[in-house]
């Protein structure tokens, strides 16, 4: 598992944008759900954007919320292996 990070500051705070790069394609489809749905509502839930592509996700939000979506991703991917 790979990450980096990426910041900026905006009238709403400090936003950051940060990949998280898993081993296994079909895993993070399976994660994702039909058309990325799985994805949406955890990123609705936690108050950021969400976003697959392959086996890299990225996550776009204010640093707590992205924190908490990897911590969560990043648990739903070692119970589903």
């Amino acid at each position: 598992m790979e990450s980096s990070q990426v910041a900026e500051k905006t009238e709403q705070g400090e936003v950051q944008l940060e990949t998280l790069e898993l081993d296994d394609n079909e895993l993070v489809a399976q994660l994702a759900g039909p058309g990325g749905r799985h994805l949406q509502l955890i990123g609705k839930e936690l108050g950021l954007q969400l976003h697959a592509r392959g086996n890299r996700l990225t996550f776009v939000g204010v640093a707590e919320a992205v924190e908490r979506g990897k911590v969560l991703i990043g648990d739903l991917y070692s119970l589903a292996e």
